[in-house]
């Protein structure tokens, strides 16, 4: 939450629209002319008229991340023979990713054995390809399922440099809320002289785009033909409150 300036605050709900005096200190003074909400920052006992309204903001983008998940499975006697045998398997395909994935993360997830119903020791094991650049999702995903990958999970898309899309988000929030104001202000035969303070808020902590789910993933290999990628686009949202002062 990111707040400007605020002060104590008496307000009334006059049709949907919050009006209100701004007093800073408690000190009741008279008021003559048109807010200066410069002033009031400046003399703790200025009064100041108020319109408060939200506005929100949205920007939609490209991703500019990938992640990608592949694993093996491993069978055996035991569960260290299973274990032995799934990590064999995910060596080579490691290395198939590897060559496929410069540039990204590749780190290895949790393993797990367990029996199934004829008491024979399973085994799974998976590397996680993450950071990957987008335009290199397709290359890696399709050397998983060279390397015969026995699960393939993604890929998932990513916002990772979030601050220009951010700003633009702020810059429309702004906008919303001060078409409000000014449409308010315009029926009260008042004019908006300017903001007196904005709260910024989104998703319960700031504008945070996540993983998105790829729009399509196809394969056909009895063609041999790539996977199909569509990154589709990740949305950026950003909710402000302003404080608007008002003057005649």
């Amino acid at each position: 939450m990111r707040k400007l300036l605020i002060g104590l605050a008496a307000a009334v709900a006059i049709g949907g629209i919050i009006v209100g005096i701004s007093v800073q200190d408690n000190a009741l003074l008279p008021q003559a002319g048109a807010a200066d909400p410069q002033a009031a920052a400046k003399d703790p006992g200025a009064l100041v008229p108020f319109l408060r309204f939200t506005g929100s903001g949205t920007v939609s983008v490209n991703p500019d991340t990938a992640t990608i998940t592949a694993g093996e499975t491993g069978r055996g006697a035991t569960a260290k023979a299973a274990m032995d045998d799934a990590q064999g398997r995910l060596r080579s395909l490691t290395a198939a990713l590897r060559s496929a994935a410069a540039g990204a993360t590749i780190a290895t997830d949790p393993v797990s054995t367990y029996q199934d119903e004829q008491k024979r020791w399973i085994a799974t094991a998976s590397v996680t390809v993450s950071k990957l650049p987008v335009d290199n999702a397709q290359a890696v995903l399709q050397a998983a399922i060279n390397a015969n990958a026995d699960q393939v999970s993604g890929p998932y898309f990513a916002l990772e440099r979030t601050s220009d899309a951010e700003n633009e988000a702020v810059r429309r929030a702004l906008a919303a809320a001060r078409a409000k104001a000014d449409a308010a202000a315009a029926a009260m035969g008042v004019h908006v002289t300017g903001i007196v303070s904005v709260d910024e808020s989104s998703g319960g902590g700031g504008p945070i785009p996540m993983m998105s789910k790829t729009d399509a993933i196809a394969t056909d290999s009895a063609a041999g033909a790539p996977p199909v990628v569509l990154p589709g686009t990740i949305d950026v949202s950003v909710m402000v409150t302003v404080t608007f002062a008002y003057g005649s």
